[in-house]
């Protein structure tokens, strides 16, 4: 198991599990540009990474004993900002709590239709970007949405969307990437990403 040295008094520490504590630095992991290669035994590492994601071909009774337990991080990250309102930290996961709640509804909502018209907007935006565009190994690469010299676009890993530095100043996600590299509208690209999935 990895030291982590914590500046805050003893008391603040009790009654506060390893994924809190990661939570509560998870600003300065971003900040400092680190790429955690920690590995805990109780894959405590791999639960913090993944928290927001949604496993495919689960049944209706998983999805809702993970619905009941979104909800119970809802609940503890609303009494973590009703304590404390300036809590960026709490915010930031009780929003990614909220969407991976929405997400699991619509997954239990439309569980066991066989019509493969049911176009998933969720599903579609997990397609990894990276499918569509090769970047280097900085994560850059020219924007496909206006012409370049060198490369401004860069992946933004986590969040499966790509920034452009330049010209364009805004994000997009891989729906976005993909009405554009394949000449398809809004719903064109939806299908299309549903049936890569």
């Amino acid at each position: 198991m990895t030291n982590i040295y914590i500046h805050k008094p003893k008391e603040f520490l009790d009654g506060i599990t390893l994924p809190e504590v990661l939570e509560i630095y998870e600003t300065l992991i971003i900040n400092l540009h680190i790429e955690a290669k920690l590995k805990y035994e109780d894959g405590l590492y791999d639960w913090y990474v993944n928290r927001f994601k949604i496993q495919h071909g689960l049944s209706k009774k998983e999805y809702s004993d993970i619905l009941i337990d979104t909800k119970k991080y809802i609940n503890r990250h609303k009494e973590l900002l009703r304590k404390d309102t300036h809590n960026d930290l709490a915010r930031n996961s009780l929003e990614g709590y909220i969407e991976k709640e929405k997400k699991i509804k619509n997954r239990i909502l439309n569980f066991g239709k066989k019509n493969k018209e049911v176009l998933s907007i969720e599903d579609a935006k997990i397609v990894p970007i990276t499918n569509f565009i090769e970047f280097n190994t900085y994560g850059f690469t020219k924007c496909i949405f206006h012409s370049e010299k060198t490369g401004s676009m860069k992946y933004d890993k986590e969040k499966n969307k790509v920034y452009c530095f330049g010209s364009c100043q805004k994000y997009y996600d891989v729906i976005d990437v993909v009405q554009k590299q394949y000449s398809k509208d809004f719903i064109n690209a939806i299908k299309f990403l549903n049936n890569s999935i």
